[in-house]
C-alpha cells in the first residue's frame, strides 16, 4: 500500500477586519484578541477621547499597494485592521466587515468556537 508521505502544510490564516472610521473595528479586534487571535498592531496611534482603550492599527498595511510586503510573514496567525490589495501569492482566509450603521452593529450575532 502506498500513500502520500509528505508532511502536511499548516497555513496560519491572516484575519482582516475592515470598516469605516467609528464602525467598531477596534471593538472587533479586542474580541478577536480575547478569542485567541493576536492583533498585528504597531501601537503608533495613541488612545484618545474617541477610543479611550486604544486603536489596533498597523500603519504598514497602508503601503501594501506600493509593494511593502516584507511585513506579511509576521501577519500569519494574526488579525489586522483595513483592507488593501493583497499580493498574488497571498490569500485572504477571513474577513470581518463591520457595518457603518450603529443600529446594524447592534444586530450582529458573533460566536467564537475553538477546538
Amino acid at each position: 500500500m502506498s500513500g502520500d508521505q509528505s508532511t502536511p502544510v499548516t497555513v496560519q490564516p491572516v484575519t482582516i477586519v475592515s470598516g469605516l472610521p467609528r464602525s467598531g473595528t477596534s471593538m472587533m479586534m479586542k474580541m478577536l484578541a480575547a478569542g485567541g487571535i493576536a492583533p498585528l498592531t504597531d501601537e503608533l496611534r495613541a488612545a484618545d477621547k474617541d477610543n479611550p482603550k486604544g486603536y489596533f492599527e498597523f500603519e504598514r498595511v497602508k503601503q501594501l499597494d506600493k509593494g511593502d510586503v516584507a511585513w506579511l510573514p509576521q501577519a500569519r496567525g494574526k488579525a489586522f485592521v483595513n483592507l488593501l490589495p493583497i499580493q498574488p501569492d497571498e490569500a485572504i482566509t477571513s474577513i470581518i466587515t463591520m457595518p457603518a450603521d450603529s443600529a446594524e452593529r447592534d444586530k450582529l450575532n458573533i460566536m467564537f468556537a475553538t477546538t
